[in-house]
């Protein structure tokens, strides 16, 4: 998002004809949109000493849901989950997969703690490989990533520590 984008979401968000109508208390800064039109923003209401939470915004419910408790972790996640379900093959990118792997954690590493770098150099080296996810009845889908879905929780819930992970809650305003 450039700036004035920034700036205009803002307006939006907070505009009395808004369709987000969002709560008068509440004060989101976006600062990235899916490409669904959801908002990833910062939720200073509540800030901690360990920083301003990162928060999904859906567009089409009333529910937004903490990502992390700070930018840094917040790349941290995504770095991890950028490689947890891979379509190598789908991919548009100047170079291998590695390379790429390689080039994101040299533009994003720096942002992150040195342990945080070290985790997510570790999983980096790894070769992709077949990963199950179970479905409902007893089914399994069979996916290519460097990590598996219950590693990346894990991951997430130890090294970044933040008890309101993945929890949401309501941002519109009533009637």
């Amino acid at each position: 998002m450039q700036f004035a984008d920034i700036a205009e979401e803002i307006a939006e968000l907070l505009g009395p004809d808004s369709y987000w109508q969002l709560r008068p208390e509440l004060r989101f800064i976006p600062f990235a949109m899916s490409g669904a039109g959801d908002l990833y923003c910062f939720h200073p209401n509540a800030a901690t000493d360990a920083g301003v939470p990162v928060v999904y915004v859906w567009h089409d419910a009333d529910e937004a849901t903490f990502k992390a408790k700070n930018l840094q972790d917040f790349m941290f996640r995504g770095l991890l989950e950028a490689v947890a379900e891979v379509d190598a093959d789908s991919l548009i990118m100047v170079g291998g997969f590695t390379e790429n792997c390689r080039t994101m954690l040299g533009t994003h590493g720096p942002f992150l703690s040195t342990r945080q770098r070290g985790v997510v150099a570790d999983i980096y080296q790894r070769d992709l490989s077949a990963q199950v996810r179970p479905l409902p009845r007893g089914r399994n889908a069979t996916y290519r990533g460097l990590l598996s879905d219950e590693e990346l929780q894990q991951l997430l819930g130890t090294e970044m520590g933040f008890e309101q992970l993945d929890q949401s809650f309501a941002y519109m305003r009533e009637g």
